[in-house]
């Protein structure tokens, strides 16, 4: 089992990929935004793994939470889901296991494996 934080501010998708992930046993916490998962960790929330989306409200990017968590977490797997077409260069530069929308269940479980392990698909 996987602690999970999810920061998603669309609910259907966030309610689907909840559904999802404790299908697989692991434990979700879901924020909307940036702020709030911030939030979270500051409350002592601790997750094995941070799935972000890439457009979060409120400012703030996935990219810039993700390197605040770093800031505060330092080698916390972050995964940042995007449906975006364009070059992921920066985002795998820092660090991060990218995640392409629409994906499927298989390909959920093995980028939460590769982030727990440090690894990320070419």
């Amino acid at each position: 089992m996987v602690a999970i934080l999810l920061v998603e501010d669309d609910t259907d998708v966030a309610e689907i990929l909840c559904d999802v992930l404790q299908s697989l046993g692991h434990t979700v916490r879901h924020e909307t935004s940036g702020d709030a998962a911030l939030a979270a960790v500051a409350a002592g929330v601790l997750p094995a793994v941070v799935i972000t989306d890439l457009m979060l409200p409120g400012g703030m990017s996935g990219l810039a939470l993700a390197r605040e968590l770093r800031v505060r977490l330092p080698g916390l797997p972050v995964v940042l889901a995007t449906g975006g077409r364009g070059d992921t260069a920066e985002l795998r530069a820092a660090g991060l296991t990218v995640l392409r929308k629409p994906f499927r269940t298989g390909e959920l479980e093995a980028v939460i494996s590769q982030a727990l392990q440090g690894t990320s698909p070419t």
